[in-house]
């Protein structure tokens, strides 16, 4: 048997998706938590981050899905690190984490 990584990460991606779909309904349950918003926004860019990661395997858009792809997954984990701030209520660092991760990209 043998292992394909494009194979292991195609059916990671789609778990994500998933979690991505779970995790808006559960948004609109809980409309009163603030970082939840941010955190379906991080989940939402690191999807679409893992997306067009699958788009530099055609030879006519790797390098430019290469660059959108690691834009959209620097900044899904920033918006992680501020969701989790607001959860621990450190709001003020805000701000700085925004402008740390756009600098980033």
């Amino acid at each position: 048997m043998e292992f394909h990584v494009y194979s292991a990460s195609l059916g990671i991606t789609i778990a994500i998706i998933f979690e991505f779909i779970a995790l808006i309904s559960h948004v609109k349950s809980n409309k009163k938590e603030s970082f939840l918003i941010w955190w379906v926004l991080g989940m939402g860019l690191t999807v679409f981050g893992l997306i067009a990661s699958f788009a530099g395997t055609t030879p006519v858009g790797e390098r430019i899905s290469i660059i959108i792809s690691n834009a959209l997954t620097i900044l899904g984990q920033g918006t992680f690190v501020i969701s989790i701030g607001l959860y621990l209520n450190k709001e003020s660092r805000r701000n700085k984490n925004i402008l740390m991760w756009t600098n980033c990209v």
